[in-house]
Protein backbone atom coordinates (compact mmCIF):
# COMPACT_ATOMS: atom_id res chain seq x y z
CA UNK A 1 0.00 0.00 0.00
CA UNK A 2 1.13 3.74 -1.09
CA UNK A 3 1.08 5.88 1.65
CA UNK A 4 0.59 9.38 0.60
CA UNK A 5 2.08 12.42 2.58
CA UNK A 6 1.19 15.90 2.72
CA UNK A 7 3.37 18.65 2.46
CA UNK A 8 4.49 19.84 5.80
CA UNK A 9 3.81 23.73 6.14
CA UNK A 10 6.87 25.74 7.80
CA UNK A 11 5.84 26.32 11.64
CA UNK A 12 6.16 30.20 10.84
CA UNK A 13 3.58 30.38 8.70
CA UNK A 14 0.53 28.87 11.65
CA UNK A 15 2.66 30.79 14.29
CA UNK A 16 0.59 34.11 13.97
CA UNK A 17 -2.99 31.87 14.36
CA UNK A 18 -1.81 29.85 17.08
CA UNK A 19 -1.15 33.50 19.01
CA UNK A 20 -4.70 34.77 17.85
CA UNK A 21 -5.94 31.88 19.56
CA UNK A 22 -4.36 32.30 22.52
CA UNK A 23 -5.01 36.22 22.95
CA UNK A 24 -9.20 34.78 21.86
CA UNK A 25 -8.46 31.97 24.60
CA UNK A 26 -7.53 34.59 27.12
CA UNK A 27 -10.17 37.23 26.33
CA UNK A 28 -12.75 35.15 26.30
CA UNK A 29 -12.07 33.26 29.61
CA UNK A 30 -11.51 36.62 31.33
CA UNK A 31 -14.69 38.10 30.14
CA UNK A 32 -16.73 35.35 30.59
CA UNK A 33 -15.44 34.74 34.13
CA UNK A 34 -15.87 38.38 34.95
CA UNK A 35 -20.16 37.86 33.81
CA UNK A 36 -19.87 34.82 35.98
CA UNK A 37 -18.31 36.29 39.06
CA UNK A 38 -20.29 39.32 39.00
CA UNK A 39 -23.25 37.11 38.44
CA UNK A 40 -22.59 34.98 41.17
CA UNK A 41 -22.03 37.53 43.43
CA UNK A 42 -25.47 39.20 42.97
CA UNK A 43 -26.99 35.94 43.29
CA UNK A 44 -24.94 34.73 46.20
CA UNK A 45 -25.80 38.66 47.77
CA UNK A 46 -22.08 38.70 48.89
CA UNK A 47 -21.20 41.86 50.87
CA UNK A 48 -18.24 42.69 48.41
CA UNK A 49 -16.73 41.79 45.07
CA UNK A 50 -15.46 38.46 45.85
CA UNK A 51 -16.07 36.16 43.04
CA UNK A 52 -15.52 38.61 40.63
CA UNK A 53 -12.05 38.70 41.80
CA UNK A 54 -11.35 34.60 42.53
CA UNK A 55 -13.14 33.23 39.72
CA UNK A 56 -11.05 35.07 36.95
CA UNK A 57 -7.54 34.60 38.74
CA UNK A 58 -8.56 30.89 39.22
CA UNK A 59 -9.20 30.44 35.85
CA UNK A 60 -6.38 32.90 34.19
CA UNK A 61 -4.33 30.02 36.57
CA UNK A 62 -6.03 27.37 34.74
CA UNK A 63 -5.53 29.05 31.33
CA UNK A 64 -1.68 29.54 31.43
CA UNK A 65 -0.99 26.05 32.96
CA UNK A 66 -2.31 24.58 29.83
CA UNK A 67 -0.29 26.71 27.80
CA UNK A 68 2.77 25.95 29.28
CA UNK A 69 1.57 22.05 29.48
CA UNK A 70 0.61 22.46 25.35
CA UNK A 71 3.79 24.44 24.63
CA UNK A 72 6.04 22.03 26.34
CA UNK A 73 4.91 19.55 24.59
CA UNK A 74 4.96 21.04 20.94
CA UNK A 75 8.65 21.55 21.83
CA UNK A 76 9.22 18.50 22.89
CA UNK A 77 7.49 17.34 19.24
CA UNK A 78 9.49 19.71 17.45
CA UNK A 79 13.11 18.69 18.82
CA UNK A 80 11.92 14.28 18.51
CA UNK A 81 11.29 14.86 14.35
CA UNK A 82 14.17 18.28 13.97
CA UNK A 83 17.20 15.13 14.94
Amino acid sequence: MISKKTPRQPEDSNSWTRWLGLGARFVAVITLSLLAGSWLDKRLGTGMPLLIWILPLCLIAVTLYQLVKETARRNNGNKDSGA
